[in-house]
């Protein structure tokens, strides 16, 4: 998990560099010639667009109109998701687009192709709020970006005069997307900046807390005990272990899917022994439970227990689901399924400022930095969605292969995410199955019997998919030195206290979690029976 924490930091750092043009010009064309820095000075302004064989310019109406040579930077440096630009609408051939931005409170888009086969972009902006500001846009096709810089009243245009293939034929079915930096040029900086302290490892812990408190609404309130001395002969096997960790990647995941817990994982005796077993970023593994509790310590992390309910105890099969166990133990961790087993819908999963338009470009745009993770995390996944629902014989490695595949059935990359991560799926090297802690754990269940009358796919469960499951005992008096705190669980370790919502309550029923939405702040979980 540490790995993709740096992997989110380093997206981070990314999107700020291109943000800030430290580079001039001709360093840029010496590094990568396919990167133009197209800048154009006058006496009154100067217009500075980024972005992959794109060419910009500017123009006023009249002299009258110049507004000022000074860029206004950040108008709202409050929220640190701004760093990510909000999506404004997408502009294709015959249509105006309209909308308000920070500056300029009346700006219209159209979009020509011109004969020479290339396309330009026309930004009319008007009704400035200052003589100090300025607007700046992120403009995303499915296979590059561009970044616009507003600062005058009147016209601005942007021309793309080269294409990845199949790149024009999308911006001309979609339309060449159209988000805005809300905080303006040192404020998304600025804005950059506190996220990366929030997804930066296990450090810079009251930015964690300040992030999950406001865009999550959770209370971190002090517990008196720190640690419950239970005794392992009160602890049942295939019980849910429920961890979280005030880390980077927890916190992602938890404001992404709505969860309160960031790891899952289970309790299996072996040889009268109490360990743990779970998938972690080292693997599938089994540690004995004691030590699992100093490496939790040591971590700082939260730990609550819940045994399954009495009946479902008496049907799980420790000998069954240690075999399910030993199968799989050292394999690697399943990375494969983190974005699938949370993207059910088209606009329902992607939390604020998130939106699917950008996911196409903002994939592409990180596989020139991490090629290798964009291809483990979301390449490989595509790939066996086009062969299992579209019938489509796809050997790709790269996103430009894949939108290749994708035109040729018509769909894409944001649909196709959506489709279910099934649990015959095997990946490469070597028919993998990859698991990431709650597939892992669901099979774990699966496979000692407890969920035997129910048709689900392990994979598409997340942590807080299992923590709402109906099958932990909330009922049965806990052991007295759980009664400390007034949950339905208990709650070994930790700092705060740690309330789980809707705690054991949906009951299991067949292919569910497969087309769930679920938004903050409410994180309401729809439809119903999804």
């Amino acid at each position: 998990m540490r790995n993709i924490s740096i992997f989110l930091l380093l997206v981070a750092l990314h999107a700020t560099y291109a943000q800030v043009y430290r580079l001039d010009a001709e360093s840029i064309r010496a590094q990568d010639k396919s990167y133009p820095l197209i800048e154009s000075r006058s006496r009154y302004h100067k217009t500075i667009t980024f972005g992959r064989n794109s060419q910009s310019e500017s123009k006023t109406n009249s002299l009258d109109e110049w507004m000022s040579p000074t860029i206004a930077y950040g108008q709202n440096q409050n929220d640190l998701r701004d760093f990510v630009p909000m999506f404004m609408g997408s502009s294709k051939p015959g249509t105006i687009l309209k909308w308000k931005a920070p500056c300029f409170n009346n700006n219209t888009a159209s979009t020509r192709l011109n004969a020479d086969g290339s396309l330009t972009l026309t930004i009319d902006a008007s009704q400035p709020t200052s003589y100090t500001c300025s607007d700046w846009y992120f403009l995303a096709t499915r296979s590059n970006f561009h970044v616009k810089a507003v600062v005058l009243h009147g016209v601005n245009t942007i021309t793309i005069n080269q294409f990845e293939k199949g790149e024009l034929e999308s911006i001309l079915q979609e339309g060449l997307h159209i988000f805005e930096f809300k905080d303006g040029f040192l404020g998304t900086i600025i804005d950059a900046y506190k996220a990366i302290r929030v997804l930066y490892g296990i450090y810079f812990e009251p930015d964690k807390i300040n992030f999950m408190t406001k865009y999550m609404n959770i209370t971190f309130k002090e517990r008196p005990v720190k640690v419950l001395d239970l005794p392992e002969d009160e602890i049942k096997s295939g019980a849910l272990l429920g961890v979280t960790t005030l880390s980077g990647l927890d916190s992602i995941l938890m404001y992404g899917t709505g969860s309160r817990i960031g790891h899952i994982a289970m309790t299996l005796r072996i040889d009268k022994e109490l360990y743990v077993v779970e998938s972690t970023n080292v693997g599938i593994r089994k540690i004995l439970y004691k030590d699992y509790l100093t490496e939790l310590q040591l971590e700082g992390s939260s730990l609550i227990y819940a045994p399954l309910k009495p009946k479902l105890q008496s049907l799980f099969d420790s000998k069954k689901a240690l075999s399910f166990f030993e199968v799989y133990q050292g394999q690697s961790y399943g990375y494969e399924n983190i974005a699938y087993a949370w993207i059910d819908t088209i606009d329902k999963n992607y939390p604020t400022p998130m939106t699917f338009n950008i996911l196409s470009s903002a994939l592409s745009m990180f596989e020139k930095m991490s090629p290798s993770w964009i291809d483990l995390l979301f390449v490989r996944g595509a790939v066996l969605r086009l062969s299992r629902y579209y019938n489509r014989n796809v050997e790709c490695n790269t996103m430009e292969c894949l939108f290749v595949h994708m035109d040729a059935v018509n769909t894409t990359l944001a649909q196709l995410v959506t489709l279910p991560e099934l649990d015959s799926f095997r990946y490469p090297p070597k028919d993998r199955r990859p698991m990431v802690c709650s597939v892992f754990a669901m099979n774990m269940l699966r496979h000692g019997g407890v969920l035997d009358d129910v048709d689900f796919n392990a994979s598409e469960f997340t942590p807080k998919d299992i923590y709402q499951l109906d099958i932990w005992d909330t009922e049965s008096e806990r052991p007295k030195q759980c009664q400390v705190d007034n949950f339905k669980y208990c709650q070994i370790l930790g700092k705060w206290y740690w309330p789980v919502p809707m705690f054991s309550t949906i009951k299991p029923y067949n292919y569910m979690n497969q087309r769930c939405g679920a938004l903050p702040m409410a994180y309401e979980r729809l439809p119903v029976n999804c």
